[in-house]
């Protein structure tokens, strides 16, 4: 059963908010900077490499292009979910930022400002300040570590995002990234949570779905991300959002 997604009023449009419930496994691809919070549910989260153990008031940060998976639930989990425009300067030390920060965890602290306003309803300055320290603490972990990822993993994410609607095979990503196939493929989903093809394509879907949000139309966005055909976009769309493009883009219409 896909998500279900509701979407919440908000005073500004400088970010968007939805709840957004769900009750089975989910493995996704992030299309933009999110930052969510969990407010019913346990579960078990992959993310960056690591395991987590999630409970109900985590703050979970996810950004354009990362990888997020589900290992066990076992009832239904609700967060409230914002998302901003990944494609800013200003979000990139978003990337250096732990994915997960339990209740009690006071980095979260400027995280839980904002979820707060928004669920409250506050007016438009509220929430542009309280945005804006929530953006700019990402800053502040400068010092911190950032999670590591072997070399050659980064150089193939890269270019896997550069030229994700092209025709990349396997040899040509290894060679890019400095290693042999077999090491990196290892590498890459140890660290990613997909192997290569999986992440490509799923950075696609993740793609057309910002372009059918945009307004194009559904014909003309499967070739647009790297589909042969119509029918190829439509089966992998289904069955990775869970409904069909067509229908995605009817219900976004503006």
């Amino acid at each position: 059963m896909a998500p279900r997604i509701e979407p919440l009023p908000l005073a500004t449009s400088r970010f968007s908010a939805v709840r957004w419930s769900i009750d089975e496994l989910h493995v996704g691809v992030k299309d933009a900077l999110t930052i969510a919070r969990v407010e019913q549910g346990s579960f078990t989260w992959w993310s960056h490499g690591t395991v987590w153990e999630v409970e109900p008031g985590a703050i979970l940060v996810q950004n354009l292009g990362d990888v997020c998976r589900d290992l066990a639930r076992v009832e239904r989990t609700t967060c409230q979910v914002i998302t901003f425009d990944a494609h800013h300067g200003e979000f990139d030390q978003a990337r250096r930022h732990p994915p997960h920060l339990g209740e009690s965890d006071m980095r979260g602290a400027a995280f839980h400002a904002l979820h707060d306003a928004v669920r409250d309803g506050a007016d438009a300055l509220t929430l542009d300040v309280v945005a804006a320290e929530a953006l700019a603490s990402f800053n502040r972990r400068k010092d911190e570590v950032a999670v590591r990822c072997p070399r050659a993993v980064r150089r193939a994410v890269a270019l896997v995002r550069e030229r994700y609607a092209e025709s990349l095979g396997l040899d040509e990503i290894a060679a890019h990234a400095g290693t042999d196939k077999y090491h990196l493929c290892r590498a890459f989903r140890a660290r990613i949570g997909l192997p290569p093809y999986a992440y490509q394509l799923r950075l696609r879907v993740s793609r057309a779905k910002n372009l059918l949000r945009a307004g194009m139309p559904a014909a003309h966005v499967g070739a647009s991300v790297g589909f042969y055909d119509q029918s190829q976009f439509t089966r992998h769309f289904q069955r990775i959002v869970g409904t069909s493009p067509a229908r995605f883009a009817r219900a976004h219409e503006r």
